[in-house]
């Protein structure tokens, strides 16, 4: 009867996973066991009546609410600083800006639904993420062929999202993952004189990525990689155990251990390791992705575990003007550096919008170009000069919080970049190795 019971459990979580392009191959019993599959999200909540009134210009939010509340609630802030400057400098075609955020739930195919929804019912003219290179990958091939609008992720870093067939209608302000993990890389092999390596890595688009681009850079620069495994990231962390996957891996002593996870990932396996004693005798030099860089890791993980980690994320947000604005409207600092991205994306939104004075998702493309890569140089506080000089048709050049915003023909932004932070008495500390990846 266990045996009975154990097979069709499997069997309905593997025919409920079948739509599911990620993740799903090669699952082992104990992985199938723990897959969740209890997927729920917040509904939309948005004034209705005012989104829905004409009078409006509607951007759509996709964050994991419902997940990671505390990003969220500071993605969606930023954000809307960045509306209400614009509206209040003047309107968009006699249209005021209007924010709807959506919850996504950490989860692709709540991901795709919640697009379909801004799209269909809020008439959105443009989508601001969503977070994870998952979501964003399956919205551009799935979504947008058929509800043709602008997205823009602020996080999404998939090197897969370089090459997406989307007829111009996905950007992103995310350095690639191309340029993450070489940095990693370089990093543990150049300035920390490493020479062997382990990968443990999510299962997706986002960890296959970088585990690739780590290795092979790694290698090249006279490395050699001794332990590879991942983990599906289908399963829940709370009901799977990662550890015995890991023991494996590190077998051989390696000098690196590459850590890629999500962010809930990489609080559950700190407290795994910690429960399994795993680096009770020997720990490697521990790296993670940016995925590590958050303030919530500080809060929920468990620190000694992590303690003297490395993580590559983007540059600080401390000290600079957004971070005083954003003070002064909430009382309190935003603690995550993509915040300035949701921020700086509503602004391009609007400015292209300007200066095409059209919501026309094909027309945008060209023109969120042409507003960030020639002409004067400006920045969110010009907005009443940026308004004028597209008025008289003089070209600009809007320059982000943290790059240039010069998108390539692949919605990339090619100069952003990626710093090397390390957790260091329970704390983060930020560009503690400058890596030369020239």
């Amino acid at each position: 009867m266990k045996e009975l019971t154990i097979f069709l459990a499997t069997t309905c979580i593997t025919l409920s996973l079948s739509a599911q392009d990620d993740g799903v191959q090669d699952l082992d019993i104990d992985e199938l066991v723990a897959v969740d599959l209890n997927k729920s999200s917040l509904p939309i909540d948005v004034d209705s009546v005012k989104a829905l009134s004409g009078s409006t210009i509607n951007l759509g939010m996709l964050l994991p609410m419902s997940t990671l509340g505390g990003f969220s609630e500071e993605m969606i802030r930023a954000a809307q600083l960045a509306v209400d400057e614009i509206n209040a400098s003047g309107k968009i075609m006699d249209k005021e800006l209007f924010l709807i955020p959506a919850d996504e739930a950490s989860e692709v195919a709540i991901a795709v639904d919640k697009a379909k929804q801004l799209i269909k019912h809020y008439n959105v003219s443009g989508i601001i993420g969503p977070t994870t290179s998952s979501s964003f990958i399956k919205i551009v091939n799935d979504v947008l062929p058929e509800n043709p609008v602008l997205a823009i992720s602020p996080t999404a870093t998939s090197i897969e999202i370089t090459e997406l067939n989307d007829n111009d209608l996905a950007f992103r302000t995310a350095a690639s993952d191309a340029l993450q993990g070489k940095t990693a890389a370089i990093f543990s092999a150049n300035n920390l004189g490493r020479k062997t390596a382990a990968i443990f890595y999510v299962d997706d688009v986002y960890g296959r990525g970088l585990a690739q681009e780590f290795k092979s850079n790694f290698i090249n620069s006279g490395g050699k990689i001794v332990g590879e495994d991942r983990y599906s990231p289908l399963v829940n962390l709370e009901d799977y155990d990662v550890t015995p996957r890991l023991s494996k891996i590190l077998e051989s002593k390696p000098e690196v251990l590459y850590l890629i996870s999500t962010l809930v990932g990489i609080i559950n396996i700190s407290h795994q390791i910690e429960s399994a004693h795993l680096f009770e005798s020997y720990k490697p030099v521990i790296i993670g992705s940016d995925a590590v860089r958050s303030d919530q890791v500080m809060k929920n993980a468990n620190i000694m575990a992590l303690e003297g980690m490395y993580c590559t994320s983007f540059k600080s947000i401390q000290g600079t003007s957004f971070e005083q604005k954003f003070h002064t409207r909430y009382g309190v600092k935003p603690k995550s550096e993509e915040t300035a991205d949701a921020y700086d994306i509503v602004y391009l939104f609007a400015l292209a919008m300007l200066e095409a004075q059209s919501t026309d998702a094909k027309i945008l493309s060209r023109h969120l170009r042409s507003i960030s890569s020639t002409g004067k140089k400006l920045t969110a506080k010009d907005i009443v000069e940026i308004r004028q000089l597209i008025e008289k048709g003089d070209d600009i050049d809007y320059e982000g919080l943290n790059s240039s915003l010069n998108f390539d023909l692949h919605g990339d932004v090619p100069d952003r970049e990626y710093q090397i932070w390390q957790i260091v008495n329970g704390e983060f500390v930020r560009g503690v190795a400058h890596v030369n990846i020239k």
